[in-house]
């Protein structure tokens, strides 16, 4: 039971910090996109 538990929990750890970087990568792209149309515009 406690070795099934901690298998659980290093599932869910790899999950959250994929998504993590999921988020930060889909920030950093919104960033870089608004970068290039204020390029554009000034």
């Amino acid at each position: 039971m406690l070795k099934l538990n901690s298998i659980k929990l290093k599932i869910l750890e790899s999950y959250f910090m994929r998504r993590q970087m999921f988020q930060k990568a889909k920030t950093e792209k919104i960033i870089g996109n608004l970068n290039i149309i204020i390029k554009r515009i000034i």
